[in-house]
């Protein structure tokens, strides 16, 4: 079987109000995602997701959502990364035709989708205002 598939990064960018020992509290349970957001990234992309690929009628396939945090400090402006892998998995004919289903629209609504999600999160945690979330969902690849 062949996979296809997305990586998807949200970054948290710390403002001067914020401090990288508290983002990292409200996103990490030890060196891990803090569970509570894996689950929340993954209830948001999975839909989005398999409503694109289902409309494309592609066939028999498995989604795969794994969600992560980067261990190793992110080049360039202090920020936290959680990196997501969304993979698809099926016959050569169904994955040659992911990347027409998930079209640059769909990712854009992934992307807003995952930034409404975390802002959300971050309010929880009062961070809201004091990080800003980008969100960047790349083409569709093979893996």
């Amino acid at each position: 079987m062949a996979v296809v598939g997305s990586t998807i990064s949200i970054d948290l960018h710390l403002t001067e109000d914020a401090d990288l020992d508290s983002v990292r509290g409200a996103t990490r349970q030890s060196e891990r995602v803090h569970p509570t957001i894996a689950e929340r990234v993954r209830q948001t992309v999975r839909p989005l997701a398999e409503e694109a690929l289902n409309g494309a009628d592609l066939g028999s396939h498995t989604l795969t959502v794994d969600v992560s945090v980067e261990q190793d400090r992110v080049p360039g402006a202090p920020r936290e990364r959680i990196s997501i892998l969304m993979d698809v998995e099926g016959e050569d004919g169904v994955v040659a035709n992911v990347d027409d289903a998930i079209t640059p629209p769909v990712r854009a609504r992934l992307a807003d989708a995952l930034e409404e999600e975390m802002l959300s999160y971050l309010e929880e945690y009062d961070l809201a205002s004091v990080v800003e979330v980008i969100v960047s969902v790349t083409p569709i690849q093979f893996r």
